[in-house]
């Protein structure tokens, strides 16, 4: 079990020591010499912190992958006024080395809700503390393994700054191979009576969905969800499979008229 969480960053400023982490986001970039580091988002319940490793990465640049659990030694301290974590030793950990609600999002409540579904099981929070409004985020399992997660709260947002509510502009400026298409379920009036439009990009297993807002007859980020890349995902508790999915053209916000008549 974990005995440090990103909620006790200040106890533990300015010391190295070892932990667990998920990794939310990995990226490999260049230092001014040309040679490689890494750059780490790492993650727990309590929240989201940037890691870089500057040397001796070694093995892994190619052993640690986005959603891997990691155990890490490396030194904690502030940049900015922000914490951040300086990565001496990794390693990617097996599940069975971790407790997965270590790294679950938690609210002030705990886990609202939880059922089976034709998806297989979803864990539910509803973010009630938010001063943006009250936003959920669904945890979605199979055999007791996480393959998805769906944020519909301004508390998360992409690493590149993309979160709820956010025009498709700026998901279009961030994302550059997404293919988009519209899910022909009964289109609900909270969402602005017109199907939702996905843009999905499962190379690097991400997807954001957009409702319809009819007072400024625009879209916007609905639901941001991210699951494993190249892997089948089931948005809206609908297998990408199901002949209710219709491909659109490229970063299409709508589908045909015949599809999304004028409310």
């Amino acid at each position: 079990m974990k005995d440090f969480f990103l909620s006790d960053c200040a106890k533990f400023e300015n010391q190295t020591f070892d932990t667990h982490f998920v990794v939310a986001n990995k990226q490999i970039k260049n230092k001014k010499d040309g040679s490689p580091y890494l750059a780490l988002t790492l993650a727990d319940k309590d929240g989201q912190i940037e890691a870089k490793m500057w040397d001796n990465v070694g093995d892994a640049l190619t052993t640690v992958e986005q959603d891997d659990y990691v155990k890490v030694r490396g030194l904690l301290n502030k940049y900015n006024g922000r914490f951040q974590f300086t990565i001496h030793k990794i390693r990617r950990c097996p599940d069975q080395e971790v407790e997965p609600g270590d790294f679950l999002p938690k609210t002030k409540k705990d886990i609202d809700q939880q059922w089976d579904d034709p998806c297989g099981t979803t864990i539910d929070w509803v973010d009630v503390t938010n001063p943006m409004g009250r936003g959920e985020v669904f945890i979605r399992l199979k055999k007791g393994k996480i393959f998805q997660i769906e944020s519909s709260t301004t508390r998360f947002h992409t690493a590149d700054g993309v979160t709820v509510f956010d025009p498709p502009e700026k998901v279009a400026a961030a994302y550059k191979d997404m293919r988009a298409w519209v899910l022909l379920n009964p289109p609900s009036p909270s969402l602005g009576s017109r199907p939702l439009v996905f843009w999905i990009d499962k190379k690097k297993g991400i997807a954001f969905a957009f409702a319809y807002d009819p007072s400024h007859h625009k879209r916007y980020v609905y639901k941001i969800i991210v699951f494993e890349p190249n892997k089948e995902f089931c948005p809206e508790l609908e297998k990408t499979s199901s002949p209710k999915w219709q491909e659109l053209n490229p970063y299409s916000t709508e589908p045909s008229r015949e599809l999304s008549p004028e409310p």
